[in-house]
Order: structure tokens, then sequence, then C-alpha cells
């Protein structure tokens, strides 16, 4: 995605610049409602850091590290996530329709209320466990997105769309997918293990 009109802030990028590449996690670097769209900072390394509303539209975020951040209500449309990982971070109201993340690792991270429509998200590897106690992406939208060969391990999906989400050779662990809409998803070739759906919902064989 390219778009003339998207300028970053030299200001913002110059924040983050000693923690793009950085070895070890840059902290407490706040940044909310900064404009960083189209920007270049592959391997961000952050870790008690976040900026609400941040505008990351299309600036590639290849390979970087969040780890308890906050990034609620940021704009990640058309970014380059590809290989991220992020721990412990609140990703809450943000959009994230037609990003490019083959490979991202969430790990209990917050994505209720989030957008993620038409997303590539194969191969990506997302968990929970019971100690997170909330409704993991409660609102969230998912229709159209792309979860081919993605890993799925403790989630509950009630009140988010799959509508039409691909989950050919998916591997889903430990998922509750009750209260959730998935009219049109493809669970060809993918694995379920103790996976539950509403009753007359979901493939076949769930």
């Amino acid at each position: 995605m390219s778009d003339p009109t998207l300028v970053p802030d030299p200001a913002a990028v110059a924040l983050l610049g000693p923690a793009v590449g950085a070895d070890a996690p840059v902290e407490e670097l706040f940044f909310g409602d900064a404009q960083l769209a189209m920007s270049s900072l592959p391997r961000l390394n952050l870790r008690y850091s976040g900026g609400k509303g941040v505008d990351f539209r299309g600036t590639d975020l290849t390979e970087s590290r969040f780890c308890e951040c906050g990034f609620s209500g940021g704009d990640f449309r058309w970014a380059v996530l590809e290989y991220a990982w992020a721990f412990d971070t609140s990703f809450a109201e943000a959009q994230f329709d037609e990003v490019e993340a083959a490979g991202l690792e969430f790990v209990s991270c917050d994505l209720r209320g989030s957008s993620w429509t038409h997303a590539q998200l194969t191969g990506t590897r997302w968990s929970w466990t019971a100690a997170d106690n909330f409704l993991h992406v409660e609102r969230a939208d998912f229709t159209g997105a792309d979860f081919t060969n993605a890993t799925l391990t403790g989630g509950r999906f009630e009140g988010a769309s799959f509508k039409d989400v691909t989950f050919v050779d998916a591997t889903l662990v430990d998922c509750d997918f009750r209260g959730a809409v998935v009219d049109g998803a493809c669970f060809d070739g993918a694995t379920l293990r103790n996976v539950r759906f509403d009753p007359g919902c979901g493939p076949p064989t769930a």
C-alpha cells in the first residue's frame, strides 16, 4: 500500500530510533497519537511502552517485539508485521485491516474490539492461558482473514466475527467459538482439539 498523503512525523520517528534493531528492549517510550504511517521501523524492540491511537498505517514492523506494551486504538492497516512478536500487550480497538502478518506471534494479548478484515495471517501463532481472564477477541472482526497454517491455542472468541475466514490446515487447540460468528469459514484440513462451537455451527466434524 502506498499513499503519498501519509507522511510520518520526523520527531516521532527519531523518538523510536533507538529501539529499531535494538538487541535489548527499550523501555518506557510513550508516543500516543504519533503519526508514524509509512515509516520503516523493522525489528522495533519495546517493553513497558506504547502509543494509544498511534498511526502505523503501511509501516514496516517486520520482526518487531512488544512486551507488556499498549497500542489501544492504534491504526496498523496495511502495515507489515511479519514474524513480529507481542506478549501481554493491548491492541484493544486497534485496526489491522489488510495487514501483512505471516508468522505473527501473540501471547496473552488483548484484541478486544480490534479489526482484521482481509488480513494475511498465514502461519501465525496466537495463544492465551486460563490466567487471561477476559474475552480475548470480544467484538473483534476477522471477516475474510486468512489463518492458513496458523496455530490458535486457548482462545475465547465469544462476540467475534470469523465470517468467511480461512482456517485451512490450521491447528486449533482448546479454543471456544461459542457466541462467535463462523458463517462461511473454511476449516479444510484443520486440526481441532477440544474446540467448541455453538450447535449447528463450525465444521461438520466439530
